[in-house]
Protein backbone atom coordinates (compact mmCIF):
# COMPACT_ATOMS: atom_id res chain seq x y z
CA UNK A 1 0.00 0.00 0.00
CA UNK A 2 3.00 2.56 0.83
CA UNK A 3 4.58 1.46 -2.39
CA UNK A 4 1.08 2.24 -4.21
CA UNK A 5 0.83 5.98 -2.62
CA UNK A 6 4.22 6.60 -3.51
CA UNK A 7 3.97 5.95 -7.57
CA UNK A 8 0.87 7.32 -7.40
CA UNK A 9 2.09 10.75 -6.20
CA UNK A 10 5.36 10.29 -8.06
CA UNK A 11 3.13 10.37 -10.95
CA UNK A 12 0.62 12.83 -10.24
CA UNK A 13 2.49 16.48 -10.48
CA UNK A 14 3.15 15.33 -14.17
CA UNK A 15 -0.70 16.79 -14.92
CA UNK A 16 -1.37 19.66 -12.79
CA UNK A 17 -3.68 21.96 -15.30
CA UNK A 18 -6.91 19.75 -16.46
CA UNK A 19 -10.55 19.73 -16.10
CA UNK A 20 -11.02 16.39 -15.63
CA UNK A 21 -8.23 14.08 -14.05
CA UNK A 22 -7.94 10.30 -13.49
CA UNK A 23 -5.03 8.40 -12.52
CA UNK A 24 -4.27 4.48 -13.02
CA UNK A 25 -2.24 2.39 -11.43
CA UNK A 26 -0.95 -1.17 -12.82
CA UNK A 27 0.39 -2.97 -9.58
CA UNK A 28 1.24 -6.05 -11.65
CA UNK A 29 3.54 -3.98 -14.24
CA UNK A 30 4.16 -0.98 -11.66
CA UNK A 31 2.88 1.49 -14.14
CA UNK A 32 0.97 4.53 -13.56
CA UNK A 33 -0.93 6.34 -16.21
CA UNK A 34 -2.78 9.24 -16.59
CA UNK A 35 -5.87 10.46 -18.81
CA UNK A 36 -7.51 13.58 -18.92
CA UNK A 37 -10.02 15.85 -21.21
CA UNK A 38 -7.76 19.42 -20.82
CA UNK A 39 -4.15 18.69 -19.89
CA UNK A 40 -0.81 20.27 -19.98
CA UNK A 41 2.46 18.95 -18.85
CA UNK A 42 4.48 21.41 -16.26
CA UNK A 43 7.22 21.86 -18.36
CA UNK A 44 5.81 22.97 -20.98
CA UNK A 45 2.84 25.05 -19.18
CA UNK A 46 3.05 29.01 -19.09
CA UNK A 47 0.54 31.63 -16.72
CA UNK A 48 -1.54 31.59 -19.52
CA UNK A 49 -2.62 28.29 -20.22
CA UNK A 50 -4.34 28.21 -16.90
CA UNK A 51 -7.85 28.26 -16.29
CA UNK A 52 -10.54 28.68 -13.71
CA UNK A 53 -9.54 25.51 -11.97
CA UNK A 54 -5.67 25.90 -11.55
CA UNK A 55 -6.13 27.01 -7.96
CA UNK A 56 -8.19 23.90 -7.00
CA UNK A 57 -5.38 22.06 -8.05
CA UNK A 58 -2.58 23.62 -6.97
CA UNK A 59 -4.41 23.39 -3.64
CA UNK A 60 -4.49 19.46 -4.56
CA UNK A 61 -0.99 19.41 -5.73
CA UNK A 62 0.06 21.10 -2.12
CA UNK A 63 -1.86 18.46 -0.38
CA UNK A 64 0.01 15.38 -2.64
CA UNK A 65 3.24 17.18 -1.74
CA UNK A 66 1.92 17.48 1.54
CA UNK A 67 1.01 14.03 2.39
CA UNK A 68 4.06 13.14 0.17
CA UNK A 69 6.28 14.56 3.36
CA UNK A 70 4.04 12.80 5.69
CA UNK A 71 4.58 9.67 3.98
CA UNK A 72 8.40 10.02 3.26
CA UNK A 73 7.91 11.21 7.37
CA UNK A 74 6.03 7.70 7.93
CA UNK A 75 8.85 5.54 5.41
CA UNK A 76 11.28 6.83 7.39
CA UNK A 77 9.54 5.45 10.81
CA UNK A 78 8.89 2.13 9.26
CA UNK A 79 12.60 2.03 8.01
CA UNK A 80 13.24 2.60 11.86
CA UNK A 81 11.30 -0.05 13.08
CA UNK A 82 12.63 -2.84 10.64
CA UNK A 83 16.01 -1.65 11.34
CA UNK A 84 14.99 -1.97 15.06
CA UNK A 85 13.33 -5.87 14.46
CA UNK A 86 16.49 -6.41 12.58
CA UNK A 87 18.81 -5.65 15.61
CA UNK A 88 16.24 -7.99 17.76
CA UNK A 89 16.44 -10.77 15.85
CA UNK A 90 20.26 -10.78 15.82
CA UNK A 91 19.82 -10.08 19.65
CA UNK A 92 17.63 -13.04 19.50
CA UNK A 93 19.85 -14.97 17.57
CA UNK A 94 22.96 -14.28 19.53
CA UNK A 95 21.09 -15.02 22.67
CA UNK A 96 19.77 -18.35 21.36
CA UNK A 97 23.37 -19.41 20.95
CA UNK A 98 24.45 -18.27 24.77
CA UNK A 99 21.21 -20.64 26.07
CA UNK A 100 22.35 -23.28 23.30
CA UNK A 101 26.04 -23.23 25.12
CA UNK A 102 24.09 -23.35 28.84
CA UNK A 103 22.11 -26.32 27.50
CA UNK A 104 25.13 -28.24 26.23
CA UNK A 105 27.10 -27.42 29.71
CA UNK A 106 24.13 -28.90 31.48
CA UNK A 107 24.24 -31.79 29.76
CA UNK A 108 28.25 -32.01 30.46
CA UNK A 109 26.92 -31.45 34.25
CA UNK A 110 24.88 -34.20 33.82
CA UNK A 111 27.15 -36.64 32.17
CA UNK A 112 29.58 -35.59 34.95
CA UNK A 113 26.95 -36.53 37.84
CA UNK A 114 26.44 -39.21 36.40
CA UNK A 115 29.83 -40.70 36.09
CA UNK A 116 30.06 -39.36 39.81
CA UNK A 117 27.14 -41.72 40.58
CA UNK A 118 28.91 -44.68 41.74
CA UNK A 119 30.82 -42.10 44.53
CA UNK A 120 27.85 -41.11 45.81
CA UNK A 121 25.45 -43.95 46.60
CA UNK A 122 21.01 -43.53 46.08
CA UNK A 123 19.52 -42.66 49.39
CA UNK A 124 17.94 -45.34 51.19
CA UNK A 125 14.93 -42.87 52.72
CA UNK A 126 13.61 -39.42 52.90
CA UNK A 127 15.26 -38.80 55.93
CA UNK A 128 18.42 -39.05 54.18
CA UNK A 129 17.45 -37.17 50.98
CA UNK A 130 16.53 -34.40 53.92
CA UNK A 131 19.95 -34.63 55.45
CA UNK A 132 22.26 -34.27 52.71
CA UNK A 133 19.58 -31.63 50.92
CA UNK A 134 17.73 -29.55 54.26
CA UNK A 135 16.18 -27.51 51.08
CA UNK A 136 14.59 -30.34 49.20
CA UNK A 137 11.50 -29.94 48.89
CA UNK A 138 8.60 -32.52 48.85
CA UNK A 139 8.25 -34.85 45.66
CA UNK A 140 9.25 -38.15 43.82
CA UNK A 141 12.75 -39.41 44.40
CA UNK A 142 14.56 -42.59 43.25
CA UNK A 143 15.56 -44.61 46.74
CA UNK A 144 17.25 -47.55 47.11
CA UNK A 145 15.39 -50.30 49.40
CA UNK A 146 15.58 -53.84 49.96
CA UNK A 147 13.68 -54.69 47.06
CA UNK A 148 15.70 -52.64 44.73
CA UNK A 149 15.27 -48.93 43.21
CA UNK A 150 12.25 -47.71 43.42
CA UNK A 151 10.41 -44.25 42.92
CA UNK A 152 8.97 -43.09 46.02
CA UNK A 153 6.86 -39.78 47.35
CA UNK A 154 8.66 -37.67 49.77
CA UNK A 155 7.05 -35.45 52.23
CA UNK A 156 9.57 -32.77 53.53
CA UNK A 157 7.11 -30.81 55.49
CA UNK A 158 6.48 -30.76 59.42
CA UNK A 159 4.36 -33.85 60.60
CA UNK A 160 4.13 -35.23 63.42
CA UNK A 161 6.04 -32.36 64.91
CA UNK A 162 9.18 -33.54 63.12
CA UNK A 163 9.80 -32.37 59.71
CA UNK A 164 12.95 -34.77 59.13
CA UNK A 165 11.77 -36.33 56.17
CA UNK A 166 8.74 -39.37 55.59
CA UNK A 167 8.53 -41.33 53.77
CA UNK A 168 5.04 -41.94 51.96
CA UNK A 169 4.02 -45.66 52.21
CA UNK A 170 -0.12 -45.29 52.03
CA UNK A 171 -2.19 -42.06 50.79
CA UNK A 172 -6.18 -42.04 50.63
CA UNK A 173 -7.59 -38.68 49.49
CA UNK A 174 -11.43 -39.41 49.29
CA UNK A 175 -11.98 -36.09 48.26
CA UNK A 176 -11.03 -37.27 44.85
CA UNK A 177 -13.98 -38.66 43.32
CA UNK A 178 -11.99 -41.11 41.11
CA UNK A 179 -10.22 -43.15 44.55
CA UNK A 180 -11.68 -45.85 45.63
CA UNK A 181 -12.08 -47.75 49.24
CA UNK A 182 -9.47 -50.16 50.22
CA UNK A 183 -11.09 -54.16 49.56
CA UNK A 184 -12.87 -54.99 52.14
CA UNK A 185 -14.47 -51.48 53.14
CA UNK A 186 -17.75 -49.82 51.77
CA UNK A 187 -17.73 -46.38 50.55
CA UNK A 188 -20.43 -44.28 53.05
CA UNK A 189 -21.53 -40.82 50.85
CA UNK A 190 -23.49 -38.02 52.63
CA UNK A 191 -23.38 -34.21 51.89
CA UNK A 192 -21.22 -34.30 49.49
CA UNK A 193 -18.25 -36.62 51.97
CA UNK A 194 -16.70 -39.22 50.89
CA UNK A 195 -15.65 -41.78 53.82
CA UNK A 196 -14.61 -45.46 53.83
CA UNK A 197 -16.00 -47.82 56.53
CA UNK A 198 -16.66 -51.07 57.39
CA UNK A 199 -19.46 -52.92 55.72
CA UNK A 200 -23.18 -52.81 56.95
CA UNK A 201 -23.82 -55.58 59.53
CA UNK A 202 -25.93 -56.28 62.48
CA UNK A 203 -23.48 -57.48 64.83
CA UNK A 204 -20.35 -55.42 65.87
CA UNK A 205 -17.31 -55.84 63.48
CA UNK A 206 -13.98 -54.10 62.13
CA UNK A 207 -12.14 -54.12 58.92
CA UNK A 208 -8.72 -53.43 58.21
CA UNK A 209 -6.29 -52.78 55.85
CA UNK A 210 -2.50 -53.14 55.86
CA UNK A 211 -0.23 -50.82 53.67
CA UNK A 212 2.73 -52.78 52.38
CA UNK A 213 5.94 -50.74 53.05
CA UNK A 214 7.41 -51.85 49.73
CA UNK A 215 11.37 -52.78 51.22
CA UNK A 216 11.44 -49.36 53.08
CA UNK A 217 13.00 -49.60 56.46
CA UNK A 218 11.30 -46.96 58.91
CA UNK A 219 11.81 -46.51 62.80
CA UNK A 220 8.26 -44.04 63.25
CA UNK A 221 4.43 -44.11 61.71
CA UNK A 222 2.76 -40.51 61.18
CA UNK A 223 -0.57 -40.75 59.89
CA UNK A 224 -4.12 -38.87 59.91
CA UNK A 225 -7.37 -40.21 59.81
CA UNK A 226 -10.51 -38.56 59.66
CA UNK A 227 -13.45 -40.05 61.13
CA UNK A 228 -16.76 -39.96 60.66
CA UNK A 229 -20.46 -41.12 62.25
CA UNK A 230 -22.76 -42.84 60.08
CA UNK A 231 -26.29 -43.08 61.42
CA UNK A 232 -26.65 -43.39 65.17
CA UNK A 233 -24.95 -45.43 68.00
CA UNK A 234 -26.00 -48.32 69.64
CA UNK A 235 -24.08 -49.05 72.36
CA UNK A 236 -26.57 -48.02 75.10
CA UNK A 237 -29.04 -50.68 73.29
CA UNK A 238 -26.35 -53.47 73.04
CA UNK A 239 -25.46 -53.23 76.92
CA UNK A 240 -29.16 -53.06 77.80
CA UNK A 241 -29.52 -56.17 75.53
CA UNK A 242 -27.02 -57.97 77.56
CA UNK A 243 -28.43 -57.09 80.77
CA UNK A 244 -31.77 -58.23 79.89
CA UNK A 245 -30.25 -61.47 78.51
CA UNK A 246 -28.32 -62.13 81.89
CA UNK A 247 -31.41 -61.26 84.31
CA UNK A 248 -33.37 -63.90 81.80
CA UNK A 249 -30.48 -66.54 82.16
CA UNK A 250 -30.21 -65.99 86.04
CA UNK A 251 -34.30 -65.91 87.09
CA UNK A 252 -34.03 -69.06 84.60
CA UNK A 253 -31.14 -70.80 86.97
CA UNK A 254 -33.11 -69.48 89.81
CA UNK A 255 -36.05 -71.19 89.15
CA UNK A 256 -34.01 -74.59 87.70
CA UNK A 257 -32.56 -74.28 91.39
CA UNK A 258 -36.10 -74.00 92.98
CA UNK A 259 -37.63 -77.19 91.18
CA UNK A 260 -34.29 -79.13 91.82
CA UNK A 261 -35.42 -78.15 95.49
CA UNK A 262 -39.19 -79.03 95.58
CA UNK A 263 -38.17 -81.98 93.79
CA UNK A 264 -35.62 -83.54 96.33
CA UNK A 265 -38.23 -82.24 98.92
CA UNK A 266 -40.56 -84.55 97.82
CA UNK A 267 -38.16 -87.40 96.66
CA UNK A 268 -36.95 -87.64 100.81
CA UNK A 269 -41.11 -88.21 102.09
Amino acid sequence: MLSLLILAIVCLPQFISSSNLALTFDAANSTCTAACTTCSDTSNTDTNQYNTDDGLLNELLNTTRNNGKDIQEMKQKMDGIISSLSHIKETATSNAGAINDILLLVEDLIMLHNDSSSFSPIPTSCQEIKNRQPNSPSGVYLMATNDGTKYTYCNMDELCGSGVGWTRLAYLDMTDATVNCPSGFRLYQSGGVRACGRATSDVGSCTSVQFPSNGVSYSQVCGRVVGYQWGSPDAVYAVSLILITMILILIMLMVLVSLMGLLVNMSGH
